[in-house]
């Protein structure tokens, strides 16, 4: 049974940083119209600033696997 806790926390956590991946990227984005850039190019920038979520994910779940107890 303990696996299929962590399978629910584990689904439940990379639902959580996908949002608020998400929520960062999307202020990167207002930001950028705010400044007057359209609405286009702001995501397009805002994803090149970003370096891409699927990399970010990543990176965010080597550091937890990292800093895990074991």
């Amino acid at each position: 049974m303990r696996w299929l806790r962590r399978l629910f926390q584990k689904s439940r956590a990379d639902h959580d940083l996908d949002r608020e991946l998400h929520f960062h990227l999307e202020r990167q984005i207002a930001d950028h119209i705010a400044a007057g850039i359209s609405a286009e190019e702001a995501r397009r920038r805002a994803n090149l600033e970003f370096g891409g979520l699927e990399r970010v994910k990543e990176e965010v779940r080597d550091t937890r696997w990292e800093n895990s107890p074991r």
